[in-house]
């Protein structure tokens, strides 16, 4: 899982998934687990955790659940609660951006990978004054390499993004079929 757990949250978060992967394999044997669930909005961990299961030939089939949402988009997470209300409305900009960045994909607006997320770092930083981008990201959802050519890709595309309001760092993504 070297090499796909050091990069987005990884780079930030060194050790986090090792740890996360030892939890979830210990629970699966422990459970006989045939079926585990994890949520779209930890991106990462879910392409970690697919990686594992096929790697170990584990019995236990993955479903990946669809991002949980309030109302002006932003992600339902437990750190939503440290969030101001206005901040929580300026952080509605973050799910906008990924869907702006999925319609632009689609609609063969962009070339690369890194137009896309030059693109969306400055939609971001243009509409939400109070936030402090940390990353904004365009890989494929298998290994997480980062797309070169959009129009040579064949494989599902991850747009991933971290960004901080005040101390609380929030996470979002978005999967766009191709």
């Amino acid at each position: 899982m070297k090499g796909i757990s050091d990069k987005l949250e990884g780079k930030y978060r060194p050790g986090h998934f090792s740890g996360v992967a030892t939890i979830v394999l210990k629970l699966i044997n422990i459970v006989k687990a045939n079926k585990i669930y994890f949520g779209q909005k930890d991106a990462q961990q879910a392409v970690l955790m697919r990686r594992m299961i096929k790697d170990l030939n584990l019995d236990t089939d993955m479903i990946v659940c669809e991002t949980m949402r309030e109302l002006n988009g932003l992600a339902r997470s437990s750190r939503n609660l440290y969030l101001s209300a206005e901040e929580k409305e300026e952080a509605s900009v973050l799910y906008k951006a990924l869907v702006k960045g999925r319609e632009m994909i689609l609609n063969k607006e962009v070339n690369t990978g890194a137009k896309l997320e030059e693109i969306l770092s400055k939609f971001i930083e243009t509409n939400s004054p109070n936030s402090r981008l940390q990353y904004v990201a365009v890989t494929d959802n298998e290994n997480l390499e980062q797309i070169g050519s959009i129009e040579d890709c064949k494989e599902n595309i991850l747009i991933s993004l971290a960004c901080f309001y005040g101390n609380t760092r929030l996470i979002d993504n978005i999967v766009v079929r191709m």
